[in-house]
């Protein structure tokens, strides 16, 4: 269980502008965002180290084409650091 979450700027901004103006995207988040704080590795969530310039990083899916970009500090702490499509994320 994830008991502490560090929101990077980026991510404020990209959930601002992708999450809050898009109403399905919000509610999926939600219901993806408590499945992720309680248990981290459940299936749906397709949790993943990422490779390249972003080594380091996790992702976890949203939605088809929405990923969420985080590092782990511990078992219990992460920082978040963007939220997006596919192609917004992955650049």
């Amino acid at each position: 269980m994830i008991k502490r979450v560090i929101y990077s700027n980026n991510f404020k901004k990209s959930y601002r502008k992708v999450i809050l103006k898009n109403r399905k995207f919000k509610d999926s988040f939600d219901k993806k965002w408590n499945i992720f704080i309680n248990n981290p590795e459940y299936p749906s969530l397709k949790n993943h180290d990422l490779k390249g310039n972003l080594k380091g990083l996790k992702s976890i899916s949203i939605k088809y084409n929405m990923r969420l970009i985080y590092k782990e500090v511990s078992k219990d702490i992460i920082i978040v650091y963007d939220i997006g499509t596919h192609d917004e994320v992955y650049k």
